[in-house]
């Protein structure tokens, strides 16, 4: 067997773009580098720090945020070591690398090396985000599917079909769709027009958002739970999410306000439906930003 690659991964001060001067300081921004057989990328750090070089080496930085930096970047190295590692013994990460290509445009690879642009569409994959997947899979698949099925019902449209999406769109800016939990009125006509199995979509939309911004707060940082983590490590990150739904108490407020009936099944069944979205062969197509 041929020995494994070493993996590199470290951020760095990228002094080759312009400083930000601050009280007479120059500032850099912090990048993250990624070194693997021989191949090096070059990445932003999620937590847009603009750092002196006293402050990075010494991690001299200050602020509310402190904390928030500090796992953000402990957690960016981990995740970009797992990644790679994972990216170092798969067999078809050829094929699958090629399938990921463009995938996420900001971070998007073109260089002539071709192993350097599958690792690069292999990272920008695994890093991405399964929340907005999820808002379009249970608003757009199931909500407002059932809006067009009672339109339907009470108008006749004929051949003006348009008639019915303008309607559904008039909904979407009055923000009916949106998981914007501050306003009961939406929640309570979400709750009165559509099906019980709909509604508990919605609570799923709100109990996967409580769960992401407790894991920003304890483990990753300013990262949101990378598909990564619903995928290679499910069973740690299906752990965590019933520990913290089941005993969440907004979570449960919000269940008796929209009377659903909340237990380890209901958690159960959220947990089938991430992993569903999660590991759906057409997520890159359905979700490529």
């Amino acid at each position: 067997m041929a020995k494994q690659s070493k993996i590199t991964v470290k951020h760095y001060l990228n002094d080759r773009l312009k400083p930000e001067i601050e009280n007479g300081v120059e500032k850099y921004p912090v990048f993250c580098m990624i070194i693997f057989n021989r191949h090096t990328i070059r990445r932003k750090s999620i937590t847009f720090l603009k750092l002196s070089i006293n402050e990075f080496e010494n991690k001299a930085y200050q602020g509310k945020y402190k904390k928030q930096i500090d796992l953000s970047l402990k957690y960016e190295i981990d995740i970009f070591n797992r990644i790679v590692e994972k990216f170092a013994i798969d067999l078809d990460k050829k094929n699958v690398s090629n399938k990921f290509l463009n995938f996420d445009s900001r971070y998007t690879y073109t260089s002539k090396n071709n192993e350097l642009n599958q690792l690069n569409s292999y990272l920008n994959y695994y890093l991405s985000n399964i929340k907005e997947a999820l808002s379009r899979y249970v608003y757009n698949e199931n909500v407002i599917f059932e809006f067009k099925e009672k339109l339907e019902k009470v108008f006749n449209f004929g051949t003006k079909s348009e008639i019915k999406q303008d309607i559904i769109e008039l909904l979407g800016n009055a923000e009916i769709f949106a998981s914007d939990w501050d306003f009961d009125e939406n929640v309570m006509f979400l709750k009165n027009n559509i099906s019980e199995k709909s509604m508990e979509l919605v609570f799923l939309t709100f109990c996967f958002e409580q769960f992401e911004n407790y894991y920003e707060t304890k483990i990753t940082g300013f990262w949101c739970v990378p598909i990564f983590e619903w995928i290679f490590n499910y069973n740690e990150t299906a752990k965590n999410y019933i520990n913290f739904t089941k005993s969440n108490t907004k979570i449960i407020e919000f269940s008796k306000k929209i009377e659903i009936k909340f237990n380890e099944n209901i958690i159960l069944k959220q947990l089938e439906t991430i992993k569903h979205i999660a590991n759906d062969k057409d997520f890159h197509i359905k979700n490529k930003c």
